[in-house]
């Protein structure tokens, strides 16, 4: 992998094995990068195509490296979960002791959204420490009722200092109760810290409930669990102007772009197909990791 540095804001990093795993979904978002002038480099040396969990987080003029929490991973072999996944020389790095998956680190604009999960796993004094490592105000959220995992960016992303989307849960109301307070506690949790909520598109309830779980792994040996990520556009990337958008091959995809465009007026907003990706547990943020520290 080259060398990690602030200034490669031009740089997407996949995990090398992706092309193999999920070539659809790779190929299309490389070669759409590439068209817009973003450069797409590998990491190596491991089967995890999480790059987003277990990467350092770039803060200011350095990086902080968390430990990655592997606790859903012990059914997967060791170079599937490998640790330490990103090499070469860097800015400088901050080992912490802190547990913390960069798949639950939202942070933009002087803000940091982590789900609850990260004070379950490290105690109340985490917050401090946290507040000074990212050098940011750090705002906690409930985690999803059901997500082991806990991560934060299949449920927000920062637009600017004052608003934030949010999946819009109500088309799962019927299906599962525990989302009509989930999202009104959620809801009252953001704007206790001043920012706009704005409700974004969500899918969840139009992929197959009924499918039975034996088969389903079957399919997708890779999955982290009984629990797709299908419908979660919140799960987007932003690269500089460019804006790489999962895609569900639902009427709400167009839906989900016409949202998204006023917050984002100057960005090109991509398409991207992840019904299959989406089935092993992640989407286009998850799977992707760039330096920058501006805008993650």
């Amino acid at each position: 992998m080259d060398s990690l540095s602030h200034k490669d804001d031009d740089i997407v990093y996949f995990a090398e094995c992706l092309a193999d795993r999920c070539p659809d979904v790779y190929w299309s978002a490389r070669l759409n990068l590439e068209a817009y002038g973003i450069r797409v480099r590998p990491i190596k040396d491991t089967q995890n195509i999480w790059v987003r969990d277990y990467m350092p987080i770039p803060v200011g003029d350095h990086f902080v490296k968390f430990v990655y929490d592997l606790s859903w991973a012990e059914q997967f072999p060791r170079s599937y979960v490998s640790k330490d996944s990103w090499s070469g020389e860097a800015d400088p790095v901050i080992e912490s002791d802190i547990i913390l998956d960069g798949g639950n680190v939202v942070r933009a604009y002087g803000k940091t959204i982590l789900t609850d999960k990260v004070v379950k796993q490290n105690g109340k004094d985490v917050l401090a420490r946290l507040e000074r490592l990212l050098e940011s105000e750090i705002i906690i959220i409930p985690a999803e009722p059901g997500d082991h995992l806990g991560h934060s960016d299949g449920i927000c992303k920062l637009v600017n200092s004052d608003t934030v989307l949010i999946n819009d849960y109500s088309c799962i109301f019927d299906k599962d109760k525990r989302f009509v307070k989930y999202s009104e506690k959620l809801i009252k949790t953001l704007e206790s810290h001043n920012l706009n909520v704005l409700k974004f598109p969500y899918a969840y309830d139009a992929w197959d409930w009924t499918m039975p779980e034996k088969e389903w792994r079957k399919l997708f040996p890779y999955a982290y669990d009984y629990n797709p990520a299908f419908g979660y556009y919140i799960n987007f990337l932003i690269a500089n102007h460019v804006i790489l958008l999962p895609a569900m091959g639902l009427e709400k995809d167009r839906e989900a772009t016409e949202v998204l465009r006023p917050s984002y007026p100057n960005h090109h907003i991509i398409l991207i197909d992840c019904r299959k990706l989406s089935m092993e547990g992640g989407l286009i943020n998850c799977i992707t990791w760039t330096s920058k520290s501006k805008q993650i």
